[in-house]
Protein backbone atom coordinates (compact mmCIF):
# COMPACT_ATOMS: atom_id res chain seq x y z
CA UNK A 1 0.00 0.00 0.00
CA UNK A 2 1.37 3.39 -0.98
CA UNK A 3 2.33 5.77 1.81
CA UNK A 4 -0.20 8.53 2.31
CA UNK A 5 1.37 11.98 2.41
CA UNK A 6 0.57 14.08 5.43
CA UNK A 7 -1.60 17.15 4.98
CA UNK A 8 0.55 20.27 4.50
CA UNK A 9 0.80 22.44 7.58
CA UNK A 10 -0.58 25.91 6.86
CA UNK A 11 1.68 27.39 9.51
CA UNK A 12 4.84 25.85 8.03
CA UNK A 13 3.90 26.86 4.50
CA UNK A 14 3.14 30.37 5.73
CA UNK A 15 6.60 30.64 7.30
CA UNK A 16 8.28 29.48 4.10
CA UNK A 17 6.34 32.09 2.10
CA UNK A 18 7.11 34.82 4.63
CA UNK A 19 10.87 34.30 4.84
CA UNK A 20 11.42 32.91 1.33
CA UNK A 21 11.95 29.43 -0.09
CA UNK A 22 15.64 30.22 -0.55
CA UNK A 23 16.00 30.37 3.25
CA UNK A 24 13.43 27.89 4.58
CA UNK A 25 11.88 24.64 3.40
CA UNK A 26 9.43 22.15 4.87
CA UNK A 27 8.34 18.54 4.42
CA UNK A 28 4.97 19.33 6.05
CA UNK A 29 6.17 18.18 9.48
CA UNK A 30 9.34 20.14 10.27
CA UNK A 31 10.87 23.45 9.23
CA UNK A 32 14.38 23.35 7.78
CA UNK A 33 16.83 26.27 7.52
CA UNK A 34 18.89 26.00 4.32
CA UNK A 35 21.41 28.61 5.46
CA UNK A 36 22.47 26.84 8.66
CA UNK A 37 21.45 23.31 7.70
CA UNK A 38 19.34 22.77 10.82
CA UNK A 39 15.72 22.15 11.68
CA UNK A 40 13.82 24.96 13.39
CA UNK A 41 11.30 24.71 16.19
CA UNK A 42 8.48 26.68 14.57
CA UNK A 43 6.27 26.42 17.65
CA UNK A 44 8.51 28.61 19.73
CA UNK A 45 6.39 31.36 21.33
CA UNK A 46 9.02 33.57 22.97
CA UNK A 47 9.68 36.99 21.45
CA UNK A 48 13.09 37.86 20.08
CA UNK A 49 14.75 40.47 22.27
CA UNK A 50 16.71 41.74 19.27
CA UNK A 51 13.57 42.32 17.19
CA UNK A 52 11.76 43.86 20.16
CA UNK A 53 14.55 46.40 20.65
CA UNK A 54 14.89 46.94 16.89
CA UNK A 55 11.21 47.93 16.65
CA UNK A 56 11.50 50.20 19.68
CA UNK A 57 14.61 51.90 18.27
CA UNK A 58 12.89 52.58 14.94
CA UNK A 59 9.79 53.92 16.69
CA UNK A 60 11.80 56.16 19.05
CA UNK A 61 13.80 57.52 16.11
CA UNK A 62 10.58 58.04 14.09
CA UNK A 63 11.84 55.75 11.34
CA UNK A 64 8.97 53.92 9.57
CA UNK A 65 9.28 50.14 9.61
CA UNK A 66 8.81 49.90 5.84
CA UNK A 67 12.38 51.21 5.56
CA UNK A 68 13.49 47.70 6.55
CA UNK A 69 12.27 46.57 3.14
CA UNK A 70 15.31 48.29 1.62
CA UNK A 71 17.65 45.52 0.44
CA UNK A 72 20.83 47.40 1.29
CA UNK A 73 19.72 48.19 4.84
CA UNK A 74 18.34 44.69 5.40
CA UNK A 75 21.56 43.11 4.10
CA UNK A 76 23.70 45.38 6.29
CA UNK A 77 21.74 44.55 9.45
CA UNK A 78 21.69 40.82 8.77
CA UNK A 79 25.42 40.80 7.96
CA UNK A 80 26.62 42.51 11.12
CA UNK A 81 23.98 41.38 13.62
CA UNK A 82 23.79 37.77 12.38
CA UNK A 83 20.02 38.07 12.82
CA UNK A 84 17.26 37.51 10.29
CA UNK A 85 15.15 40.65 9.73
CA UNK A 86 11.46 39.76 9.18
CA UNK A 87 9.15 41.72 6.93
CA UNK A 88 7.40 44.89 8.08
CA UNK A 89 4.06 43.08 8.38
CA UNK A 90 5.57 40.40 10.63
CA UNK A 91 7.12 43.00 12.93
CA UNK A 92 3.83 44.89 13.17
CA UNK A 93 1.91 41.70 13.86
CA UNK A 94 4.26 40.21 16.46
CA UNK A 95 6.11 43.09 18.14
CA UNK A 96 4.37 46.47 17.85
CA UNK A 97 1.59 45.61 20.31
CA UNK A 98 4.13 44.18 22.74
CA UNK A 99 6.22 47.37 22.58
CA UNK A 100 3.11 49.50 23.08
CA UNK A 101 2.14 47.51 26.18
CA UNK A 102 5.68 47.82 27.56
CA UNK A 103 5.63 51.60 27.10
CA UNK A 104 2.20 51.90 28.74
CA UNK A 105 3.35 49.76 31.68
CA UNK A 106 6.35 52.06 32.07
CA UNK A 107 4.10 55.14 32.13
CA UNK A 108 1.82 53.52 34.72
CA UNK A 109 4.82 52.75 36.95
CA UNK A 110 6.12 56.32 36.68
CA UNK A 111 2.72 57.85 37.35
CA UNK A 112 1.65 55.31 40.00
CA UNK A 113 0.25 57.22 42.99
CA UNK A 114 1.75 60.60 42.03
CA UNK A 115 -0.34 63.71 41.56
CA UNK A 116 -0.75 64.52 37.88
CA UNK A 117 -1.93 67.18 35.44
CA UNK A 118 -3.93 66.46 32.29
CA UNK A 119 -4.03 68.58 29.13
CA UNK A 120 -6.50 68.10 26.26
CA UNK A 121 -5.56 70.03 23.13
CA UNK A 122 -8.30 70.19 20.50
CA UNK A 123 -7.57 71.00 16.88
CA UNK A 124 -8.93 70.45 13.36
CA UNK A 125 -6.82 68.51 10.87
CA UNK A 126 -6.50 69.41 7.15
CA UNK A 127 -9.52 67.24 6.22
CA UNK A 128 -11.79 68.84 8.82
CA UNK A 129 -11.77 66.15 11.53
CA UNK A 130 -11.81 67.07 15.22
CA UNK A 131 -8.62 65.70 16.81
CA UNK A 132 -7.86 65.75 20.54
CA UNK A 133 -4.34 65.17 21.88
CA UNK A 134 -4.13 64.11 25.53
CA UNK A 135 -0.92 64.82 27.45
CA UNK A 136 -0.34 64.00 31.12
CA UNK A 137 2.50 64.77 33.49
CA UNK A 138 3.47 64.19 37.10
CA UNK A 139 3.52 66.97 39.69
CA UNK A 140 6.61 66.60 41.84
CA UNK A 141 8.22 69.12 44.18
CA UNK A 142 11.87 68.14 43.69
CA UNK A 143 12.10 67.77 39.90
CA UNK A 144 10.63 68.98 36.64
CA UNK A 145 7.47 67.40 35.33
CA UNK A 146 7.76 64.58 32.79
CA UNK A 147 5.16 64.72 30.01
CA UNK A 148 3.61 61.77 28.20
CA UNK A 149 1.44 61.90 25.08
CA UNK A 150 -1.12 59.20 25.85
CA UNK A 151 -3.38 59.34 22.82
CA UNK A 152 -4.53 61.27 19.77
CA UNK A 153 -8.23 60.63 19.20
CA UNK A 154 -10.53 61.65 16.36
CA UNK A 155 -13.77 62.96 17.90
CA UNK A 156 -17.17 62.84 16.25
CA UNK A 157 -17.87 66.31 17.67
CA UNK A 158 -15.89 68.78 19.71
CA UNK A 159 -17.98 69.52 22.78
CA UNK A 160 -18.01 69.01 26.54
CA UNK A 161 -19.48 65.49 26.31
CA UNK A 162 -16.86 64.07 23.95
CA UNK A 163 -14.01 65.70 25.88
CA UNK A 164 -15.37 64.34 29.19
CA UNK A 165 -15.59 60.83 27.72
CA UNK A 166 -12.04 61.11 26.42
CA UNK A 167 -10.81 62.33 29.81
CA UNK A 168 -12.44 59.37 31.58
CA UNK A 169 -11.13 56.80 29.09
CA UNK A 170 -7.57 58.13 29.42
CA UNK A 171 -7.65 57.87 33.21
CA UNK A 172 -8.93 54.30 32.86
CA UNK A 173 -5.83 53.49 30.81
CA UNK A 174 -3.49 55.11 33.34
CA UNK A 175 -5.18 53.50 36.35
CA UNK A 176 -6.86 50.29 35.09
CA UNK A 177 -7.28 48.99 38.63
CA UNK A 178 -9.47 51.95 39.60
CA UNK A 179 -9.89 55.68 39.01
CA UNK A 180 -7.95 58.10 41.20
CA UNK A 181 -9.68 61.37 40.45
CA UNK A 182 -8.25 62.91 43.62
CA UNK A 183 -4.75 62.62 42.09
CA UNK A 184 -5.66 64.90 39.16
CA UNK A 185 -4.79 68.34 40.50
CA UNK A 186 -4.81 70.27 37.22
CA UNK A 187 -6.93 69.87 34.08
CA UNK A 188 -5.98 72.14 31.18
CA UNK A 189 -8.38 72.40 28.25
CA UNK A 190 -7.22 74.35 25.22
CA UNK A 191 -9.93 76.67 23.90
CA UNK A 192 -8.32 78.05 20.77
CA UNK A 193 -11.63 78.90 19.03
CA UNK A 194 -12.78 80.95 22.01
CA UNK A 195 -9.46 82.80 22.19
CA UNK A 196 -9.47 83.54 18.46
CA UNK A 197 -13.05 84.78 18.72
CA UNK A 198 -12.13 87.26 21.46
CA UNK A 199 -9.19 88.53 19.40
CA UNK A 200 -11.39 88.87 16.32
CA UNK A 201 -13.96 90.87 18.31
CA UNK A 202 -11.25 93.30 19.38
CA UNK A 203 -9.96 93.66 15.79
CA UNK A 204 -13.51 94.38 14.56
CA UNK A 205 -13.71 97.30 16.99
CA UNK A 206 -10.42 98.71 15.67
CA UNK A 207 -11.43 98.50 11.98
CA UNK A 208 -15.19 99.22 11.71
CA UNK A 209 -15.08 99.98 7.95
CA UNK A 210 -13.46 96.63 7.17
CA UNK A 211 -15.96 94.93 9.48
CA UNK A 212 -18.90 96.42 7.54
CA UNK A 213 -17.29 95.42 4.22
CA UNK A 214 -16.89 91.79 5.33
CA UNK A 215 -20.42 91.76 6.72
CA UNK A 216 -21.89 92.98 3.42
CA UNK A 217 -19.90 90.39 1.43
CA UNK A 218 -21.19 87.60 3.69
CA UNK A 219 -24.77 88.78 3.15
CA UNK A 220 -24.36 88.23 -0.59
CA UNK A 221 -23.74 84.52 -0.06
CA UNK A 222 -25.91 83.86 2.98
CA UNK A 223 -28.71 81.43 2.03
CA UNK A 224 -28.00 81.99 -1.67
CA UNK A 225 -26.62 78.77 -3.24
CA UNK A 226 -26.93 80.17 -6.76
CA UNK A 227 -24.64 83.10 -5.88
CA UNK A 228 -22.14 80.72 -4.31
CA UNK A 229 -22.04 78.56 -7.44
CA UNK A 230 -21.68 81.63 -9.67
CA UNK A 231 -18.82 82.95 -7.53
CA UNK A 232 -17.02 79.59 -7.67
CA UNK A 233 -17.42 79.47 -11.44
CA UNK A 234 -16.13 83.02 -11.98
CA UNK A 235 -13.35 83.00 -9.37
CA UNK A 236 -12.38 79.40 -8.53
CA UNK A 237 -9.04 80.46 -7.03
CA UNK A 238 -10.63 82.72 -4.38
CA UNK A 239 -11.97 80.96 -1.25
CA UNK A 240 -15.37 81.80 0.20
CA UNK A 241 -15.62 83.81 3.43
CA UNK A 242 -15.02 81.54 6.46
CA UNK A 243 -18.03 80.10 8.26
CA UNK A 244 -18.53 80.85 11.99
CA UNK A 245 -17.12 78.19 14.36
CA UNK A 246 -19.94 76.44 16.25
Amino acid sequence: MAKVKSKPSKELIGLVKEYGSDILSTDNTVLFCKACGKTINHEKNSKSQFLTELCMAFIDARIPLWILGNKSLRGFLEKYTKQHIPSESSLRKNYIDNNFNNVMDGIRRKVAYNKIWVSVDETIDPVGRFVANVVIGTLEADQASKEYLLTSEVLEKSNSSTVAQLFTSVLAVVWPEGMRYENVLLFLLMQHPHGLHRIAEHIRCLYPDVDRLISNVKKLFLKAPSRVQLFKAMAPEIPLPPQPYL
